[in-house]
C-alpha cells in the first residue's frame, strides 16, 4: 500500500467540502487518528465561511490539482512551503534539505503520532518515493515558494549556570 499517495485521501469528500464552503454551506471535518491509522467516527469540528473569508488548505498534497479540481483556478493561490536552503555545519559540511525534512518528520512523529525515530527511518524510503511521485511534480505549478528553513532548528541547546 502506498501511504504517500493522494489516492489515500477521500478526494470526493474534499472536493465536496470545498464546493460546499464556497456555496456558504457548513461542513463537518472528519478527524484522522494517526496512532490508530483510521478516521474517527466523530468529526473534529465544523466550519462555515462568513462573507469574504477564505479557506487555507495545508498538506503535503495541497498542490495536487486533484484535491481541488472543483474549485476554479481564479480563486486559488498556492504556496509551496519547505526548507529550501542547505544548512552549513561549517565551511566543509552541509545538512541537505532532505535530511532537514527527515529530522522535522522524526520530531513530528515522536511528538504527535506516537512513532519512534526508528519507525520513521524505516518509512523514509517510501516517503522519499512519494515525494518524487506526488509532491515535487507540482512545485512548479505553485504561485510562490516559501523557504521555511530555520537556522536555529539544528543548534544544540547549551546548559547555562548563572551565579548571583
Amino acid at each position: 500500500m502506498d501511504l504517500e499517495s493522494p489516492l489515500c485521501l477521500d478526494l470526493e469528500l474534499m472536493n465536496r467540502h470545498f464546493t460546499d464552503l464556497s456555496e456558504g454551506k457548513r461542513i463537518f471535518i472528519p478527524k484522522y487518528d494517526f496512532c490508530r491509522q483510521m478516521r474517527t467516527q466523530e468529526p473534529s469540528k465544523s466550519i462555515k465561511l462568513k462573507k469574504d473569508e477564505m479557506v487555507v488548505y495545508e498538506g503535503i498534497h495541497a498542490l495536487n490539482p486533484e484535491l481541488t479540481s472543483k474549485i476554479s483556478k481564479d480563486v486559488k493561490f498556492s504556496i509551496y512551503i519547505s526548507p529550501l536552503t542547505v544548512l552549513n555545519i561549517d565551511e566543509d559540511n552541509r545538512i541537505p534539505m532532505t535530511d532537514l525534512r527527515l529530522l522535522r518528520r522524526m520530531a513530528r512523529d515522536i511528538r504527535s503520532r506516537d512513532r519512534s525515530a526508528a519507525v520513521t527511518l524505516r518509512q523514509w524510503p517510501d516517503v522519499r518515493s512519494g515525494e518524487e511521485k506526488n509532491i515535487f511534480p507540482y512545485i512548479g505549478q505553485s504561485d510562490t515558494l516559501f523557504n521555511s528553513t530555520l537556522t536555529y532548528e539544528l543548534i544544540r541547546p547549551r546548559a547555562a549556570v548563572l551565579f548571583c
